[in-house]
């Protein structure tokens, strides 16, 4: 998953992970391309739905300062 800036594009996460059940969990690097702040660590997240057009994932835990809450 790669994360960008709503209004330029850049890109400011990325997100490596493996799907167990309705969790997710992985490893992110944020900001990669300022070599000023680059900020790594784990991520799990949680997927939750009421259908197939309404799909959320969340933040559940993490070992940095990760910027999300949750994905829709």
């Amino acid at each position: 998953m790669i994360g960008t800036d709503k209004t330029t594009f850049n890109i400011k996460n990325i997100f490596k992970g493996t799907i167990y059940g309705n969790n997710i969990k992985g490893q992110s690097i944020a900001s990669p391309m300022n070599l000023t702040t680059i900020d790594n660590g784990s991520l799990n997240m949680a997927i939750s739905f009421s259908s197939i057009e309404n799909v959320s994932i969340n933040k559940v835990s993490t070992n940095y300062d990760f910027p999300l809450n949750q994905l829709k």
